[in-house]
């Protein structure tokens, strides 16, 4: 007999989405908590699990209290037990709600970043859960060092899952690094991770690792379909997963290509293109999706790129609909190039403009220039300097200021060298008219 397990984490009860036109109930985590729970009742799922930071802060404590307790509550009542760990959002409130509460079937597993095993026993199966919870904000070592004082009584014959909030893949991190091996080195079946907020699979190795993901969309930082995933268990070798997009609202990037020679109705056209298309591909996954909120980047190359930039300002309050999903673009991004024909016939002329092309070319084929070099030199003083003023000050002490690397400062040049030369060759189309 199979076992449904639905898994969440980093659900952030107190936030809402960003670049929502209106204060709505559906930009909330409560609406979203409400609906897995509502799934998880009317699908008679077996174990719900949740990898930390449930609750945002602890400012948000009695934002958060009503939803997370109306919640375990309809959960309890329909015999569905609650597993979870506290994550470094929610290590003080997770545990004194828990205190506070009376449910049975809800279990907050080790607290005091002490590592806690516990049997359950759901349709005649023995399931084993391992977790340890954040004690505190920040913890920069690897909590699985500590993992074998609970490995002695670990069931052979259960199926183990382990529960960990922290930074998969990390040497040193203020977030309980540790890396995949640790954690294919544990007697466990499967593994529910916490703190990155993209869904996320390691399955091609037993066991089974897993960022099940927020299942909120928060901002435009997170892209795609969010939800819980459904863990349909077979057995401890045949274990299968899908994510369940219950997210009200979705973000996405819409890439418009921008042609040399387009025309403001040219443009207007390409962005209509785009958007048709971007709903062409979410085709069903519009379903219960009541806000898409679009950012729209413009690439390419275009004689007057200040006019491209023009043309998308009425881009500004972009709003419809389509069946009962409010699509709205919350950002334009300009990433339009100046056209510049063909440098390689400009590069042989002894001006500014042959110049400007050697250098870009240079950068572009990436070969050495003499030119190039200075050019980065200077830069990278400029940088060192600005590095050194009082207004970055905070960020040196903390050690937060990223290094000036030289791809980087070749990346400047090449785009400052672009504009210049578009300038160069516009005056004097100008001056030959």
């Amino acid at each position: 007999m199979s076992l449904k397990i639905l898994a969440t984490s980093d659900l952030h009860l107190g936030r809402k989405s960003a670049d929502l036109r209106d204060d709505q109930a559906v930009a909330t985590t409560g609406y979203t908590w409400h609906h897995m729970v509502d799934y998880a009742v009317r699908e008679s799922i077996d174990l719900f699990l949740l990898s930390g930071d449930i609750i945002d802060e602890e400012n948000r404590y009695f934002e958060a209290l009503g939803p997370l307790r109306e919640g375990f509550e309809r959960l309890s009542n329909a015999g569905i037990p609650v597993v979870m760990v506290a994550g470094n959002h929610d290590f003080e409130v997770l545990p004194q709600l828990v205190a506070h509460g009376q449910w049975d079937h809800v279990h907050l597993l080790g607290q005091g970043g002490q590592w806690e095993y516990i049997n359950l026993r759901i349709k005649d199966q023995e399931i084993g859960l391992a977790g340890w919870s954040f004690p505190k904000r920040h913890i920069a070592y690897n909590p699985l060092l500590s993992f074998d004082d609970i490995a002695g009584g670990i069931s052979q014959d259960a199926l183990n899952i382990g529960i960990l909030h922290g930074d998969l893949h990390m040497r040193e991190s203020s977030y309980a690094p540790f890396r995949l091996p640790d954690l294919r080195q544990k007697p466990l079946d499967l593994w529910l991770l916490g703190h990155i907020h993209k869904t996320d699979f390691y399955g091609d190795d037993a066991p089974i690792v897993s960022y099940p993901g927020s299942p909120h969309a928060l901002s435009a930082a997170e892209t795609g379909a969010h939800g819980p995933v459904l863990f349909d268990i077979r057995s401890k070798h045949d274990i299968r997963y899908e994510v369940l997009p219950l997210s009200p609202v979705r973000y996405e990037n819409v890439v418009v290509d921008i042609r040399e020679g387009m025309t403001e109705d040219d443009f207007r056209a390409g962005i209509n293109d785009a958007l048709v298309m971007q709903m062409n591909s979410l085709g069903m996954g519009l379903h219960n999706m009541q806000h898409l909120v679009l950012t729209l980047w413009l690439k390419g190359h275009h004689e007057k790129p200040g006019e491209i930039k023009h043309w998308a300002s009425e881009i500004d309050g972009f709003a419809q609909s389509a069946d009962d999903t409010a699509i709205s673009i919350r950002k334009v991004r300009h990433a339009v190039e100046p056209a510049l024909g063909d440098l390689r016939d400009l590069a042989g002329q002894a001006s500014v403009a042959g110049r400007l092309a050697r250098v870009i070319l240079s950068i572009e084929d990436e070969k050495h220039s003499e030119l190039v070099e200075e050019m980065l030199a200077a830069w990278q003083r400029k940088a060192g300097q600005v590095r050194l003023s009082d207004t970055y000050a905070p960020l040196r002490q903390a050690e937060r200021l990223p290094e000036t690397t030289r791809d980087e400062g070749l990346t400047h040049i090449l785009r400052e060298s672009k504009v210049l030369l578009s300038h160069l060759l516009k005056h004097k189309d100008m001056s030959q008219t």
